[in-house]
């Protein structure tokens, strides 16, 4: 699972090769109010509070409202295994058992659309890691690779533009 940076939409993925966002329009009302902070500017801070505060309130979980506002299934054919935000909230990454990731762009609250799916790892995708400014994204398979995907920050920025450049690929073993 993985919070958006601002903490209202909660992303979990599945064997079922879907991936659900949950919105908490509560979230950020009931951190303040447990945790005796207000809701942190950084995409870190905000993790961490996020963490720290569910783990030293377990009934918190019980207050939470969420309710499911989207389904993704149309990225993977097998096990979506990992899923990250980018620091912009905007996109999200999905790694998955079928050797590829997927870059969701929200296209409106409740709406997702894939602007990219990337390919080359040779097995399983493990995890995705945003770089801070989102222009990179890492991902580690079990192929014993790390790739750093190169050019994301430009494609964030030619989204609306409905431009697609190509993304280049660096390989390290």
């Amino acid at each position: 699972v993985s919070w958006n940076p601002q903490g209202t939409l909660l992303a979990s993925c599945s064997g079922d090769r879907t991936i659900k966002i949950w919105s908490s329009d509560n979230i950020n009302s009931i951190l303040a109010a447990k945790s005796g902070q207000p809701k942190s500017q950084s995409q870190q801070e905000q993790q961490e509070l996020i963490s720290e505060t569910i783990r030293n309130n377990a009934s918190l979980l019980n207050e939470l409202k969420l309710t499911c506002i989207a389904t993704l299934g149309d990225g993977h054919s097998r096990t979506v295994r990992w899923i990250s935000w980018s620091p912009c909230g905007k996109m999200l990454a999905s790694a998955s058992f079928d050797s590829t990731i997927v870059i969701w762009k929200q296209k409106d609250s409740r709406t997702f659309e894939i602007i990219a799916n990337l390919e080359g790892h040779e097995n399983e995708v493990k995890c995705t890691a945003w770089s801070y400014d989102g222009a990179y994204l890492a991902s580690c398979s079990r192929d014993r690779s790390v790739w750093i995907w190169d050019g994301l920050y430009l494609f964030r920025k030619l989204i609306e533009k409905k431009i697609k450049p190509t993304l280049n690929v660096y390989q390290q073993m």
